[in-house]
């Protein structure tokens, strides 16, 4: 199992034999499990409602990154991503979604299938992508070293770079107050950092 994640009342999972699984947790029983043609799930989100889901996969072209309808069981392609989709991070009022992985990283509308905002990538993957609470500041960390910070329009105003260390994130979060963010790192350590914003 390569990532997991909540619903209401459940849990979504995904791995390495190319399948989204929805599970209720009062039972321990899986409810349904969901084909992702592209390849193996490497992440996976839900709304707080439960009704809606996204998940990243590896693969080529279309299909890496995928919208589903988890009453359904229907899934929507989003167009963008050419190579493997490794992070994708949910806002908490559930309206947008930042994806990453290879090339650019893109932030979505979850009910719509047109991409808001581009994020320029790295000759690196991009592996862990994270969204402040309201929505006006976008991290991505890419296996270069780089921890980029970028705006509500994807203008990047801050970086900071691991590589000097040996290191790089492989996971990123944001505080709750949007003040600070933690990354986990290659080489097993937490760091934690201020979030500076704009006025």
């Amino acid at each position: 199992m390569l990532a997991v994640a909540f619903t209401p009342g459940g849990a979504i999972s995904g791995g390495d034999d190319h399948r989204v699984r929805v599970w209720d947790l009062e039972s321990g029983r899986e409810v349904r499990a969901l084909a992702q043609p592209a390849g193996s799930v490497r992440a996976v989100v839900a709304s707080r409602d439960g009704r809606f889901a996204l998940s990243g996969s590896e693969g080529k072209g279309p299909g890496t990154l995928l919208r589903w309808s988890l009453a359904l069981g229907s899934s929507t392609p989003l167009a963008g991503h050419t190579g493997d989709v490794m992070s994708i991070a949910l806002s908490p009022d559930g309206r947008r979604a930042v994806s990453g992985g290879d090339g650019d990283a893109f932030v979505w509308p979850l009910l719509r299938e047109a991409r808001t905002a581009t994020i320029p990538g790295r000759e690196r993957k991009t592996l862990a992508v994270a969204l402040a609470p309201d929505g006006a500041v976008v991290l991505a960390a890419s296996q270069d070293g780089l921890i980029r910070l970028f705006d509500a329009h994807a203008a990047e105003v801050d970086r900071i770079d691991l590589a000097p260390c040996g290191d790089y994130a492989t996971s990123l979060a944001i505080a709750a107050d949007g003040r600070s963010f933690v990354a986990g790192t290659a080489r097993g350590v937490v760091l934690r950092f201020a979030l500076h914003r704009e006025p």
